[in-house]
């Protein structure tokens, strides 16, 4: 609701910005991405958003201070990594509201309902949920970078998703290592 409003908007903001960094360059010739290549940098922001907004929220509300920790630096990492996804987006001209036939770079409805479900929770519920909802978001994630590093017909798509790979996989480790 108002947190997917605010997703929306700074995306649309990011978007806006790197466009007027660049309207000063020199235009060059970029050619546009296959559909599969849209559709990882769109879920990849889309899920990068919904990291950061979720890890907000638990280094927030989290207990034990070893969640309080991985939250700061999900907020951190996925904040980083978003901008440098975002700045690739913008390249291609893949807009904030959909392009190319990839679904706006907004949280599904699906993921909002989970979120309010989790930001529910409180003390030792809230973070053993939140550990456990980081394994399965990292695990995706894993395997979405993995795929798009491995099958990208963008060399500049593969080699992004191949340098953030090992991140995301320490992530995915620190995650399952905090769920149990």
């Amino acid at each position: 609701m108002q947190g997917d409003e605010t997703m929306r908007t700074t995306a649309a903001a990011t978007l806006a910005l790197l466009a007027l960094a660049g309207a000063g360059a020199r235009a060059e010739a970029v050619e546009p991405l296959s559909g599969p290549d849209t559709q990882f940098l769109a879920a990849a922001i889309r899920e990068g958003m919904a990291e950061v907004e979720i890890s907000k929220t638990a280094a927030q509300k989290a207990t034990d201070p070893e969640v309080k920790k991985f939250a700061e630096r999900m907020v951190k990492d996925h904040s980083a990594a978003n901008e440098r996804l975002m700045a690739l987006a913008e390249k291609h001209k893949i807009e904030a509201e959909g392009t190319y036939g990839t679904p706006p770079l907004e949280t599904p409805e699906g993921e909002k309902a989970e979120r309010r479900d989790l930001s529910r929770l409180s003390g030792q519920e809230f973070d053993r949920a939140y550990a456990s909802d980081a394994v399965e978001d990292h695990e995706r994630a894993v395997n979405l970078f993995r795929e798009a590093a491995k099958n990208s017909q963008d060399k500049e798509v593969s080699d992004l998703a191949a340098a953030m790979l090992p991140a995301l996989e320490e992530h995915l480790r620190m995650a399952q290592a905090l769920a149990k």
